[in-house]
């Protein structure tokens, strides 16, 4: 993640979630949690997908800001 500006910050790395195993639907926005369940960052993707199984999900910088929680 680039330094936050105004409680923004952006993505500078691809992230890549495992091989979906089964339809996961529609995704629209991400949010990543630390190890007590705690949300610490959210935000919503420039283009929405549908992650069927066997596909793979991904976000790269070029998907836009993430707002801090």
């Amino acid at each position: 993640w680039d330094a936050s500006v105004n409680g923004l910050c952006t993505l500078n790395t691809e992230v890549l979630w495992p091989t979906a195993t089964a339809d996961w639907g529609i995704i629209t926005y991400v949010s990543f949690w630390d190890e007590a369940a705690l949300p610490w960052m959210r935000g919503e993707l420039t283009t929405s997908r549908t992650i069927l199984s066997g596909s793979t999900f991904h976000i790269d910088p070029s998907d836009g800001i993430l707002g801090l929680q």
